[in-house]
């Protein structure tokens, strides 16, 4: 895997580099304790990670699996080390390092159903307690899970929703008469956000009262970029969409997943009265430009499923 060169020499600078590479503090963290494990178990048999091969991961993972690590931490532990030495090979030789392959690249990896919980279908009360406990966990969460369980969004259309997208009523670049004090969204008016879903398609989609709230709270000042962001302030990732949802799921008591909560969007505006092809165009399964007025049943359903809910 390395040259003999390399084997004889301390990872440390590279490793310091690999993890400097990556933005979220949160994935830093995980990256270097999962990296410690490793070079640990390593240590402990006489090898070394330039050294190591598949033989040593799959070892590896086996004890983690005696252990009682669930099969999605196994993966994402591989992926973690997987990480390290794709950066090893890349840049390697700014460290005197020649690193050559990956041990983890065929390496086994446990099964892990990325769905699990996506056909819980949620009863109206869970649906009050994910919200309640999105509303408790601060603007970003509540922005993520009211968009999609209010306004059937899709997790790209939160990655890629942008603060010049907002209504006027909402966005903070947009000062006059119409819009909202900070925090704060005035009783019977119309919010909307604009995202392009499947074929390029620009979908406006209504912002019951909870929703723009929460935007307006996560936006503050700001005047263009991302509406949801890292804490550094830079577009949030598909990856942790998932895992706010999740998080605020096992907050609530209930096991759900981004598709989940939309699945139970659509549920509850049917149960509100809400017309089949009204909620297709909510989804995006409908083109709201195909018939009648444009924007109406795009706007209809997700205020009947806010005043369903009481929330």
């Amino acid at each position: 895997m390395t040259t003999a060169d390399a084997r004889s020499r301390e990872p440390a600078p590279m490793v310091d580099a690999w993890l400097s590479s990556v933005r979220s503090a949160n994935t830093r963290r995980a990256y270097r304790q999962d990296l410690r494990e490793w070079t640990a178990w390593l240590r402990d048999r006489d090898a070394e990670p330039l050294t190591a091969n598949r033989s040593h991961v799959e070892a590896w993972t086996a004890s983690l699996e005696r252990d009682g690590r669930a099969p999605a931490t196994r993966t994402r532990k591989l992926s973690s080390i997987g990480s390290f030495y794709t950066y090893a090979i890349d840049e390697g030789r700014r460290f005197g390092l020649t690193v050559t392959r990956d041990p983890t690249a065929r390496a086994h990896r446990p099964y892990v159903d990325r769905t699990a919980g996506a056909d819980h279908r949620l009863s109206v009360d869970d649906a009050r307690a994910v919200l309640r406990a999105a509303d408790a966990a601060g603007p970003r969460a509540a922005v993520i899970v009211r968009l999609i369980l209010q306004a059937g969004c899709g997790v790209r259309d939160i990655t890629g929703a942008r603060v010049e997208d907002l209504d006027r009523r909402v966005s903070p670049d947009h000062p006059g008469p119409g819009r909202a004090a900070p925090g704060r969204v005035p009783a019977g008016r119309r919010h909307t956000l604009s995202v392009t879903r499947r074929g390029g398609v620009r979908h406006r989609v209504a912002l019951p009262a909870g929703a723009a709230r929460a935007i307006v709270r996560t936006v503050g000042a700001r005047t263009r970029g991302p509406v949801v962001t890292t804490r550094n302030g830079r577009r949030i990732a598909d990856s942790q969409v998932f895992r706010t949802v999740r998080l605020t799921g096992h907050a609530a008591g209930v096991e759900v997943t981004p598709r989940a909560l939309r699945d139970a969007c659509a549920n509850l505006a049917l149960e509100a009265g809400v017309p089949l092809r009204d909620v297709q165009c909510l989804l995006g399964h409908a083109d709201p430009r195909s018939e009648g007025d444009p924007w109406h049943s795009c706007e209809t359903a997700p205020h009947a499923i806010a005043a369903f809910l009481g929330l």
